[in-house]
């Protein structure tokens, strides 16, 4: 993290880190990581400034909190950061939507769907084996699909792949994969 020298291993802890640390970052790399005080002030950066006009912008119906991509808002839902709803409620609704089982298998009993047992130690999970800075970091990381089934598939036929994570299956299909 550049803006209390930092160091992660990975996309996702750094995510967490600014999530609980406050940091409002503009993830736009043209805009080097443009730090601002408050929530409303990275909105209005990425209502206003030109170099974000480009973009589509999407809302989270639910927080009302803006992003530069549908993808950041599937993000956003995928890594708990909208605390009005969880992954299982997404779930269960895009299920519900999906009647020709285009994305998410069929064969799997939501009921049963529940967070494993995740039993930590201090702030290290478990079930994974990853520390975290403090407890409500380790929460989150709990609470978020990182130990859920790949319920979600791809719906190109012959492509097989699954996934966790709504963002991860859109990355997917972005990516052209």
């Amino acid at each position: 993290c550049q803006h209390c020298n930092m160091c992660f291993t990975d996309k996702y802890s750094l995510f967490e880190h600014n999530k609980f640390s406050r940091h409002y970052v503009c993830g736009d790399s043209r805009c080097m990581g443009r730090t601002f005080r408050s929530a409303v002030g990275l909105r209005e950066h990425l209502r206003q400034a030109a170099v974000h006009r480009e973009y589509d912008h999407a809302e989270c119906q639910r927080c009302g909190r803006q992003f530069t991509s549908t993808h950041g808002v599937l993000l956003h839902l995928d890594m708990g950061g909208c605390g009005t709803i969880t992954w299982k409620w997404v779930l269960e609704r895009v299920r519900r939507r999906d009647r020709r089982n285009i994305y998410v298998d069929p064969d799997v009993d939501f009921e049963v769907i529940r967070r494993e047992p995740c039993w930590a130690t201090g702030t290290r999970c478990t079930t994974c084996g990853r520390s975290f800075k403090n407890i409500v970091a380790l929460n989150q990381h709990l609470a978020s699909p990182a130990h859920q089934p790949r319920v979600l598939k791809c719906p190109v036929a012959g492509c097989g792949s699954r996934f966790a994570t709504f963002s991860g299956l859109a990355q997917h299909i972005e990516a052209g994969s």
